[in-house]
């Protein structure tokens, strides 16, 4: 179970990711393993890039002040996602 110290940091770094980003996109993450994800997470750095997996009551509470992210994104969240 998250502390609420890092259910906060996540959620502050997700809001800080939305602000600075030109976009964002949920990825469905099912099926990969901890070595395909940091794999890919390496790629996206490269490309100035980031991948945040969350759990998606998390991301809701990121979205609150992202009308559109919430209203897109909010009915697809179900299972394994992450942010790119």
């Amino acid at each position: 179970m998250l502390s609420l110290e890092v259910k906060k940091s996540q959620t502050e770094k997700l809001k800080d990711n939305f602000s600075r980003s030109k976009a964002s996109f949920l990825v469905n993450c099912i099926g990969l393993n901890v070595e395909q994800i940091t794999a890919l997470r390496k790629k996206l750095k490269q490309n100035k890039g980031d991948l945040q997996v969350i759990r998606n009551t998390l991301s809701l509470r990121a979205m609150e002040s992202y009308k559109v992210l919430k209203e897109n994104y909010g009915p697809r969240m179900k299972g394994a996602n992450a942010f790119v």
